[in-house]
């Protein structure tokens, strides 16, 4: 009966969030058609001129002090990873958050009715800890959950105290897979694919605990379990659970939420391996992918917008985010000045600049997009990869394009697929502090050849891909690539600290080159 119950009251919710859908399109529409003013106002109200240089992020800080000051006790501390070597602090506010928070379900909600989905329940799977991220500050609980907020909005459950003894007795898969057969949601979110990936992947090891937590709930030993059963769950929950208890082979997630439509993470960059293992597990038949809008915990750097409707529905990404001055630097030899977003061409890739009213003044982001193309007069941009991913002990100027393109090489040559594990080169003093080198990390369970064996294939590859790398080699100035075998929350504890083991799904970038230097703090 309660099944049937939340059933209907889901329907009901989606019709609601439908209608509300539309108005956030007509909202955009209308905010899209005065862009260009707004962003000339804005320009003008940040004092933006011709002559303002560009800035690093350590040159902005005499601005964010300023900035923190001026919001006083309304600034929140909020960090970003850090995919450079230190985490940066930035200001924000609690208006700035509640914004942040809205352009999601703006975003989301606008796609999801372009794409006619009919299951309107979101599905987020993020830490349970907390710190001192943006993902941990936007998915904040200041109360528990009300009934209609649980049953379209499952993941918020995570937090009461009940589904975390689950979690101590039975494992974080197995609470979160009875959970997600619960709700059997249609709407899948990730920040990072790593975090699907490892999740999905982490159901077959795990099965005997996903199995047993099932079958308690069954035996009615999870009373905790029982409340949030009552809140969160949809038609078929019990008969899904039951599957899960009687069966001895892992469950296809298509199984245990058979009524998912859409998932959305990162796309770009150097995310792509974890958005293929990802993959495998959501056929393209039965779910469809939405890709993440760009959001640097700096600014939101575009929003998803829809151009069409049904099997035509595709999205486009656009700079258009309220309160964020947009420029762009074009890649290569370009002009000299920043252009705006409506100066951008088809094919072109630019370096993104952005300004706020947070303490970033042409602030360069390091990021880096193509203008694939122009809807209604507004660039099109996906993300290619960030800038500053590199490191060079004596002129061999490794970047990350290097490392990508050797693992590529060196997966072909081994016959390692992408889902074998992440790699991730680090740079390192050596053995004896004499010879510099890079190590190279495997994280995950190694299914293939030896790291060893890995490593030097890796080493031959980089050696083919850039040429000061094979020089150095050979002249002994680079010692050889080492190789090192870690699992996920080792390797987590090891570059971020034990505090970031339980909550890495918030932000933790799992790249292909560190800047950080892997014998200073790191390990």
């Amino acid at each position: 009966m309660r099944e049937r119950l939340n059933e209907a009251l889901l329907g009901l919710i989606a019709l609601l969030f439908r209608a509300f859908a539309w108005v956030l399109e007509q909202r955009l529409r209308m905010r899209l058609e005065g862009f260009r003013e707004a962003q000339r106002a804005l320009r003008a109200e940040l004092e933006v001129r011709d002559e303002t240089p560009v800035a690093t992020f350590a040159e902005l800080g005499p601005s964010l002090e300023r900035a923190r000051v001026r919001h006083g006790r309304r600034a929140v501390e909020v960090t970003t990873s850090g995919s450079t070597s230190a985490a940066k602090r930035l200001v924000y506010t609690r208006g700035r958050l509640i914004l942040t928070r809205f352009l999601f379900i703006d975003v989301f909600a606008r796609l999801m009715r372009a794409a006619r989905c009919r299951r309107w329940s979101l599905f987020v799977l993020a830490p349970r800890g907390d710190d001192d991220s943006l993902s941990s500050a936007l998915n904040r609980e200041t109360r528990a959950p009300t009934y209609p907020e649980a049953l379209e909005g499952p993941y918020r459950v995570m937090r009461d105290a009940a589904f975390a003894e689950a979690c101590a007795r039975h494992g974080e898969t197995a609470a979160r897979a009875w959970l997600l057969a619960v709700s059997n949601p249609g709407f899948l979110y990730a920040t990072n694919p790593s975090t699907l990936a490892v999740f999905f992947e982490s159901l077959g090891p795990e099965w005997s605990r996903v199995s047993a937590l099932a079958a308690a709930f069954l035996r009615g030993e999870e009373p905790g379990l029982a409340r949030l059963f009552r809140q969160t769950a949809t038609l078929g929950a019990r008969a899904r659970l039951e599957r899960m208890a009687g069966s001895a082979a892992p469950l296809a997630v298509t199984e245990l939420a058979p009524g998912l439509e859409v998932f959305a993470c990162w796309d770009g960059g150097y995310v792509r391996p974890f958005l293929e293992r990802a993959r495998r597990h959501l056929p393209e038949s039965k779910v469809r992918f939405l890709p993440m809008y760009s959001m640097s915990t700096e600014v939101v750097e575009t929003l998803g917008v829809a151009v069409g409707e049904g099997a035509a529905f595709d999205v486009a990404y656009l700079p258009c985010a309220p309160g964020v001055l947009y420029e762009f630097a074009p890649e290569g030899d370009g002009p000299p000045r920043l252009l705006s977003p409506w100066e951008l061409e088809p094919g072109k890739s630019y370096g993104l600049v952005v300004s706020d009213r947070f303490g970033l003044t042409r602030y360069q982001t390091d990021d880096v997009f193509e203008c694939r193309r122009l809807v209604d007069g507004h660039p099109d941009l996906r993300f290619l990869r960030r800038r500053g991913l590199s490191y060079s002990f004596t002129g061999e100027k490794l970047t990350a394009e290097h490392l990508t393109a050797a693992y590529a090489l060196a997966r072909a040559r081994l016959g390692v697929g992408s889902d074998d594990t992440h790699w991730c080169a680090f740079p390192t003093l050596g053995r004896d502090g004499a010879t510099p080198g890079y190590r190279l990390i495997r994280v995950g369970q190694a299914k293939g050849p030896a790291t060893a064996e890995v490593a030097r294939a890796v080493d031959e590859a980089l050696a083919e891909v850039n040429g000061e790398y094979r020089q150095k080699r050979q002249t002994g100035r680079l010692a050889p690539l080492e190789g090192l075998e870690l699992d996920v929350q080792r390797f987590v504890a090891a570059v971020a600290g034990p505090s970031a083991v339980g909550t890495w799904e918030n932000q933790f970038k799992f790249l292909p080159l560190s800047p950080r230097l892997w014998d200073e703090g790191v390990r």
